[in-house]
This record gives C-alpha cells, sequence and structure tokens, in this order.
C-alpha cells in the first residue's frame, strides 16, 4: 500500500471502482433511456391527450364555479337570515385562480346592535383538497374590520350564539371535516355517539381536527379592531397586525389606543400538529384590567407560553402532549390572599387523555414551580357513575429548596425560614358521585432529616411562654391581652375543672392528643357530607389548626390563610415545638366564648360567676357547646335563665361520650341539665338581648363543630351497631347525625328550623 492509500486518499482502489460504476451506467441506464424515447415517440399523443384533458376539465371548472360559489354564499345567507342574523356583502367573486375576495361585509343580529364589519377579505382556498369536495385554506387577509361586542343589562348582541348553544342543537357529523393532508388517519365514525352517551375521546379527536384544518397555512390580519360596551367595562384590542407565513407567527396588539402593546408570536404547523406560542406585553407585565374590574381579580404576567408536541388517536383513545409555563405571575383576589402573591416561574409538562367516558391529566405529567417538581394526576369519569380522582406525589426535593419556591406573599410567617433535610408530598382522592361516603382521602408531608435551622418573620415557639395575644375579625383587631400568669384572667391548666377540658376535647376534636395536627378521617367525613348536601355544611379544623388561626394569623377568610394554616401546624406538630398540653392550655385561655368574652377564666364568671376550677358537669357541656359559635350564646337560653329544652339531647350526647371514655362517673352522668341556669353578668345580658325562638338551631349538624368525631355517642343512627369504647380514649370515630334521637316537646316548627339550618350555616361559612 503507497503512502496516499494509507492516509485514507484516492488511489488505485478508488479508480477501479469508479470505472466499475461508469460501465454499469453505460450497459444499462443509456438503453433504458432509448427504450422510452421510442415508446414516446410512437405513442405521443397518449400524454398529449391527458394534458388536454385535464386541461378541459380544469377550464369546465372555472366556468361553473362561479355559479356554485352563488348558489352556496346565497344558501348561507339565508338559513343564517332564519336564525335572525342579517349578513350583507357589498361585492364578493373570484379574484384569481383561486382566491375569493368580500369586501364591506357586515353581520347584524336580529334587534341587536352590529356584530361584525368587515371592509375587505381575501380567501386563497388549496385546489386539491377542493376537487374531493373538502374545504381548505391556503391564505387568509382580513383588513380593516370591526368586531364589536355588547352588553346592556341582560341583552347582547351574540345571544343568537348563546341560544345555539344551548339549543342543544346536534354536532356535524364525523366525516365531514377532513384531516390534515400529512395525517391519513380516518376519523371516528358518526355512530360512535353510541346509546351510553357522546364519545370524549372521538368528540375531543374531532373538534381538535377540525380546528386544525381550518387554520391557513399563511395569514395577513391588518387593524382589526374588538371593542367591548359591558354594563361594567369598555374595552378595546386592536389586531394591528398579525402575520404567518409558512407557519410562523408574528402579532402586534393594542390595548385601549396605546394603554399597552401585546404580542403573540411562535409557529403552527397543523399538518403535523404541533404549535408553539409565547403570549407578551411591551416593556412591562402584562395585565388584564377587565379582570379586575369584572371580578376583583388581579392577574399579571411576564410571559405565557404554550406547546402541542404530539397528537395520536388510537383505540378511541385521543392523547395530546404539550406543556404550559408562566413567568413572573403577580395574582391577587380578596378570596385568594389579602396581598399580591408573585411567583417567579411555573410550568406543566402534560399529557391530556380523553377515552370514550373519561379525562385525565395523567400521571406522567409533570409540573414545577420554580425549584419544586412534582406530578399531578387529574381524572373525570362521567359514566356509568360520576367519578373524580386527584393524585399528586412530588419527587424527593430539598427541603429549603421547598421553602424557597413558595409563592412570594403566601406564607407571610415562613419568609426567611431556614431549613435543612428532605421532603415530599403525596395526596390521593377519589369520590364517586353515587357513594359519596366511600371517599378516598389521604394527605401526607413526609420529612427525612428535616430540622429548622432559623424561623422566618414569626418565632412559632413564642406561646411557650407568656405572650401578647391580639384577636382578629376580618383583618381589624379587636383587643390585646397577655397570656400568662401576669394576667389575672389567665388559668394554667391544672386549675381548669377537668369536666371543661374533656367536654371541649369530645365536641371540638377528641383525638387531639393523638393526632399529629390533622384529622384524616374527619376531614374526609366533612367533604362526603359538604358534598351530599351541596353546601358548606361542616370544616374540618382540628384544635391545632383553630390555634394557629386564633394565635399567629389574623383570622382572615382567604384560600392563603388556610394553607399558611396548615403549614404552621404541620412545623409545630411534627417539630414537636410546643406540647399538647401548652398548646391546649393556650387554647382555652383564648379562644372566644360569648361578645369580647376571651378564655376559660373571662368566659367561667360571665356565664356562672365562677372560677373555672369550680364549673360542674353541666356548664362545662354547655360552654362546650358554644366554642363553635360564641355569638350565638343566647339561643341556649330562655329569658328566665334557664336552660333551652331543645339542648337536652345534644348535652347528653356530650354527656354519653364522656361516660363511655370513662372520663365520668355514672353518678356524675346522673347530675343532669334541668338545673342548668344562668349565674353572672351574662343573666342580665340574655333577659336584655334575647328574642323568643330567635336563632335556636335544632338539629345535630347545626350544634357540631367542624368534626364529625363526637357522632359515635348516638349508636346505631345509621344502621351500624354501637362499637365498644376504643382502647385509645382521645380517639373517636366519625359519623353523621341528621336528627336527635328524641324530639323534645319545645321542638321548633318544620319551617322554622329550615329556616334557622339556612341561617347557621351561612355563620358556619363566615366563622370558617
Amino acid at each position: 500500500m503507497n503512502n496516499q492509500e494509507s492516509k485514507g486518499g484516492p488511489g488505485p482502489a478508488w479508480k477501479k471502482n469508479a470505472a466499475a460504476k461508469l460501465k454499469f451506467a453505460e450497459r444499462w441506464l443509456k438503453p433504458a433511456g432509448n427504450r422510452v424515447l421510442a415508446w414516446l415517440k410512437r405513442f405521443w399523443w397518449i400524454p398529449s391527450l391527458l394534458v388536454i384533458l385535464f386541461g378541459v376539465a380544469i377550464g369546465y371548472a372555472l366556468s361553473i364555479r362561479e355559479g356554485i360559489f352563488r348558489e352556496r354564499l346565497e344558501a348561507l345567507l339565508a338559513s343564517q337570515r332564519e336564525k335572525g342574523l342579517d349578513i350583507q356583502i357589498g361585492e364578493s367573486g373570484f379574484a384569481g385562480l383561486s382566491t375569493v375576495r368580500f369586501s364591506d361585509v357586515s353581520v347584524v343580529p336580529e334587534g341587536r346592535d352590529t356584530l361584525l364589519t368587515l371592509e375587505e377579505c381575501l380567501v386563497d382556498i388549496k385546489i386539491w383538497p377542493l376537487l374531493f369536495g373538502n374545504l381548505k385554506l391556503d391564505k387568509l387577509s382580513l383588513s380593516n374590520g370591526l368586531l364589536h361586542l355588547v352588553r346592556r343589562d341582560s341583552i347582547s348582541n351574540i345571544d343568537f350564539f348563546l341560544k345555539k348553544k344551548a339549543s342543544g342543537e346536534p354536532l356535524p357529523e364525523a366525516g365531514r371535516e377532513p384531516l390534515p393532508e400529512a395525517s391519513g388517519e380516518p376519523l371516528p365514525e358518526a355512530d360512535s355517539l353510541g346509546k351510553g352517551g357522546t364519545d370524549i375521546g372521538a368528540l375531543a379527536h374531532r373538534l381538535l381536527t377540525g380546528a386544525l384544518y381550518k387554520v391557513p397555512d399563511d395569514m395577513d390580519v391588518r387593524n382589526f379592531l374588538l371593542r367591548i360596551n359591558d354594563d361594567s367595562l369598555k374595552a378595546e384590542v386592536l389586531a394591528q397586525e398579525v402575520r404567518m407565513v409558512n407557519g410562523k407567527l408574528e402579532s402586534t396588539f393594542v390595548l385601549n389606543k396605546g394603554e399597552a402593546t401585546w404580542h403573540l408570536s411562535g409557529r403552527i404547523e397543523p399538518s403535523d400538529r404541533q404549535m408553539e406560542l409565547r403570549f407578551y406585553a411591551d416593556d412591562r407585565k402584562f395585565e388584564m384590567p377587565y379582570l379586575y374590574d369584572k371580578y376583583q381579580l388581579k392577574l399579571s404576567f411576564d410571559d405565557i407560553s404554550t406547546t402541542m408536541e404530539e397528537v395520536r388517536y388510537e383505540d378511541g383513545e385521543l392523547e395530546i402532549k404539550g406543556s404550559w409555563g408562566v413567568n413572573g405571575l403577580l395574582l391577587n383576589h380578596p378570596k385568594i390572599a389579602a396581598n399580591d402573591i408573585f411567583l417567579e416561574s411555573a410550568s406543566v409538562d402534560a399529557v391530556m387523555r380523553f377515552g370514550k367516558n373519561w379525562i385525565s391529566l395523567d400521571s406522567a405529567s409533570t409540573a414545577s414551580m420554580k425549584d419544586i417538581r412534582f406530578h399531578p394526576y387529574l381524572k373525570y369519569t362521567l359514566r356509568p357513575q360520576k367519578i373524580y380522582e386527584l393524585g399528586v406525589h412530588s419527587e424527593d426535593m430539598d427541603a429549603q429548596a421547598f421553602f424557597d419556591s413558595f409563592p412570594r406573599g403566601l406564607f407571610e410567617t415562613l419568609e426567611g425560614m431556614k431549613v435543612k433535610g428532605r421532603l415530599s408530598y403525596h395526596l390521593d382522592f377519589r369520590l364517586n358521585d353515587s357513594i359519596p361516603d366511600s371517599l378516598v382521602f389521604s394527605s401526607e408531608l413526609a420529612q427525612h432529616d428535616f430540622e429548622i435551622v432559623e424561623f422566618g418573620k414569626v418565632d412559632f415557639r413564642k406561646i411557650n411562654g407568656p405572650y401578647v395575644h391580639t384577636p382578629y375579625n376580618d383583618g381589624q383587631a379587636l383587643t390585646s391581652f397577655t397570656v400568662g400568669p401576669s394576667n389575672p384572667d389567665f388559668t394554667p391548666l391544672g386549675q381548669i375543672s377537668d369536666y371543661v377540658k374533656d367536654a371541649v376535647n369530645t365536641a371540638e376534636d377528641g383525638n387531639f392528643f393523638g393526632h399529629q395536627g390533622f384529622n384524616e378521617e374527619a376531614f374526609r367525613n366533612s367533604i362526603a357530607l359538604n358534598y351530599k348536601t351541596r353546601e358548606f355544611e361542616r370544616g374540618g379544623s382540628t384544635i391545632s389548626m383553630q390555634l394557629v388561626k386564633n394565635v399567629f394569623l389574623d383570622r382572615q377568610k382567604t384560600v392563603a390563610r388556610k394553607l399558611e394554616e396548615m403549614m404552621i401546624v404541620w412545623l409545630i406538630e411534627h417539630e414537636r415545638l410546643v406540647s399538647k398540653e401548652r398548646m391546649y392550655e393556650v387554647y382555652l385561655n383564648v379562644i372566644e366564648w360569648g361578645p369580647d368574652i376571651y378564655g376559660i377564666g373571662p368566659a367561667s364568671r360571665f356565664y356562672f360567676s365562677k372560677n373555672p376550677s369550680a364549673l360542674s358537669l353541666p356548664e362545662s357541656i354547655y360552654l362546650a357547646s358554644i366554642v363553635p359559635s360564641p355569638a350565638r350564646f343566647a339561643g341556649h337560653w330562655n329569658g328566665d335563665g334557664t336552660i333551652r329544652s331543645s339542648r337536652h339531647w345534644y348535652y347528653k350526647l356530650i354527656r354519653d361520650i364522656m361516660l363511655r371514655r370513662g372520663w365520668i362517673t355514672e353518678e356524675e352522668a346522673g347530675n343532669y341539665f334541668y338545673g342548668l341556669h344562668l349565674n353572672g353578668p351574662a343573666e342580665a345580658w340574655v333577659k336584655n338581648n334575647s328574642i323568643e325562638g330567635a336563632g335556636e338551631p335544632d338539629t345535630l349538624d347545626q350544634l357540631l363543630p367542624e368534626g364529625d368525631w363526637l357522632l359515635e355517642g348516638l349508636p346505631g343512627i345509621f344502621g351500624n351497631p354501637a362499637r365498644e369504647p376504643s382502647a385509645e380514649p382521645d380517639s373517636l370515630p366519625a359519623g353523621r347525625l341528621s336528627e336527635p334521637a328524641e324530639a323534645d316537646s319545645d321542638t321548633l316548627s318544620k319551617r322554622e328550623q329550615r329556616r334557622l339550618e339556612r341561617q347557621l350555616r351561612r355563620e358556619a361559612r363566615q366563622n370558617d
């Protein structure tokens, strides 16, 4: 081998191969070409005839296209007039081989303001699909248009559209919308809408396919104005320019004549079923003033993006893979939080699935919020039974990254907290509409070597010693007092009657000393009850949660406050920052027991002129009964200071549970309630403010607090035999009771009872 070949350069071997290939070409290709030429010389008239026939066909199509177009257009306009929609077109016709032009277009619903005006519209239609009866846009051009949405009182100029949707008109048959040319997949047949109801997967596939098929390859929109005139809003959005060339989209929108400039850019590939879009504003956050004016919702962001990466339809199931993302999100609403919530970034890589009778966000999806990553799962099954499923499973993550990823403004008390260790979160939820009591609910924030290194704005250990307590109502401070020995109203736990401690424990949170801040069983049952009644009957707050709400938060009724409450409870309970005994002591000394009455000391003197250590069993059960709604304490009493007999069954229930737990004796249980009488400042208050029968709840559902645990005291109400007392005296299963075991002689009328039930449910919603 010579030196040139050893280096990989050309040599004799290469030349031999090239020569062999040239000989092959001369031997075989040249004769083949000669044979083709000979055939064309002999049968030249065949391709000539094909060209002539094709030309004739095209000429014929062009000669009749105008008539077909006019006929179809008139039929369309007539059908719309029958629906109360007047469409006027100044000029229309073909402006080229496949281009149709419309000018001076107006759309006016009957008896309403003009909906649409358009100076010019050019539509270029693809010829090849048209030969097979399918209409596919190649190009679309719009200029100088106005879409005017008007709503005055309850009348709108899009009523015709809403009525059409509400009328239940059948959807177009499956075969009417062809797929993009590159797909080649068959559409679902019309009979996929079977006897069991609409086939969701087939319907979603057809709608998506139809929408993509209608997207033109090229688009040019200029000066198209959207104007909204609502009773409470006036806004304009001008599509200054929207251009799409070969799938690449660039657009500019101007809000309210220069108030803001928005952009939508990206690419759309209908034939490949792919899309990538980004929406953002010039030099500022994107904002929607309409949402704030209409719904008090402040929403803004730096940019928002979405992609559709893959679409598959196999075996009657549609799968869509895509993503959504947002940067610099700012959110505020009175029901969400008292202040702005800022999220640096969030995204979801989603796998959506549509089956015959269900829709789901697959667990293969991944969501992220700054440095937190988790796998969400959602599924809604329509038939044969409605089933709601939810799952959230996070990856094992660094605890500090978890806390740092919280949206700013969401957990104010935790801001600046330093921690170490690992955390992971797991949630499973399943509700069958037909069997709500079979509800599955499990929630766990698991930790490994978790430790608080430094507290944030609030040190949750502060209640281990004396501190100044300030109760709030809707963000307003009501009063302040010291929780500790320096306050004569403070009562140490050891100086509070055991009757009070056990009665409140029984009524409010029977497993307080056994759980770690959350009672899943109580929460599970409250969800089932609320779902069955379609109203907020009861929450699932434990004593730990009530304590945190009273001590560390301002009691504002927002989603953020509830989430923060749960996070603080987890920290206190899992890190044992405060003992259960101290938590209970503070709880009994700070909760409200009546008008400006805070703590068991002032409460015992206000109602019975006693110190907390001297309270009897009936007095203690009464005090426990008003904890959920202390402002309504007067409803328990007659004007002469005696207890209403309609309360006896509730007090008997609490008493019987305490007896079964061994917290009182048979002899103590015999100390009945008929002699219970106000003997303090409350007696005069009731006499001066009492209205006979006003605000008197008369069923257990209205009197019970936010947990369901004390209901075991009425065995057999639901057809279940009474259980033996648990080996754990502070744990009691949950249930539900709708009526007392026996009705007393002065039970309210059914009409008044229903009125009071509605009143108390409203109050329960306010208290939570």
